[in-house]
């Protein structure tokens, strides 16, 4: 693949909250943590655990457990279809190492998720105590999630020399500025 496609398709691979209904397959799923495993991890620790969950009512109560309906008034209608709970073993807070790593997951599986058709949304405002009792393992503990569906919402890239953020324009497109990288580089050594 080319550079020049290879960006295009980051371009499109834009957070999308406003899913429509669909039933996504635990082999789909699956497909993006065979994807993941794949990936770069800090000193090869392997750190992170997966649950995926395509369950309906599950899918249902862990929805309404994140900030998806209230501070971005996504309905029951428009949420997503399955999750994808990236956790680990201990209970303890993340270091900066696991940190690195569950950022390099989150793109990898979202750009499989791409690949596989799919939108996704990556959230970190969630009711952890609720997921991790959802997910029922003693020894899970949720830090990430990522929301799974199908999406024909439009959004746009805009190029900004000072402002970052999102908006919705009358058309309801969402448009999601992006600074520049001569913003980016402070500096060129």
């Amino acid at each position: 693949m080319s550079y020049d496609k290879y960006v295009e398709e980051l371009k499109d691979l834009r957070t999308k909250r406003e899913m429509d209904p669909y039933d996504v397959p635990m082999e789909d799923l699956e497909k993006t943590i065979e994807a993941a495993r794949h990936t770069a991890s800090a000193m090869n620790a392997q750190r992170i655990r997966v649950a995926l969950v395509n369950d309906k009512a599950t899918v249902k109560k862990m929805f309404d457990a994140t900030n998806l309906p209230v501070k971005h008034n996504i309905s029951d209608e428009q949420a997503c279809s399955a999750f994808i709970v990236l956790g680990q073993e201990e209970d303890s807070d993340p270091d900066f190492t696991l940190g690195v790593d569950v950022g390099i997951w989150v793109q990898t599986i979202r750009e499989a998720l791409y690949k596989l058709g799919y939108v996704s949304v990556d959230l970190h405002s969630f009711n952890r105590k609720l997921y991790n009792e959802l997910i029922g393992l003693k020894n899970f503990h949720a830090m990430n999630v990522i929301g799974v569906g199908k999406s024909e919402q439009k959004v746009k890239i805009v190029d900004s020399e000072d402002e970052a953020g999102t908006f919705k324009d009358e058309e309801k497109v969402h448009h999601v500025r992006k600074l520049t990288k001569d913003k980016l580089i402070v500096k060129k050594i």
